[in-house]
């Protein structure tokens, strides 16, 4: 629950510092004409990306037990149990 909330807090602090930073360069946008708009859509798309898989390599390094998972794997394998494997 508490790191749902912490999650959330930092998607608004991110969102907000990156509402400000876009506010303060839409001139440079404005004078860079219509290549910019898909620019700054694809760059934003990219950090997007960027953030998603981060939190999902966490949760996956912090959240299971890998350990156990290939110990169960390596047991099977060694046993010819192809299903279970």
């Amino acid at each position: 629950m508490i790191t749902k909330m912490i999650y959330t807090a930092l998607w608004l602090i991110s969102a907000a510092v990156f509402g400000i930073v876009l506010y303060t360069q839409v001139d440079i946008i404005h004078r860079g004409g219509p290549v910019m708009v898909p620019i700054v859509m694809c760059s934003m798309f990219s950090v997007a990306l960027i953030i998603e898989r981060l939190y999902y390599f966490i949760q996956l390094h912090l959240g299971a037990d890998t350990d156990g998972f290939f110990q169960q794997l390596r047991s099977a394998i060694e046993s010819h149990d192809w299903k279970r494997a």
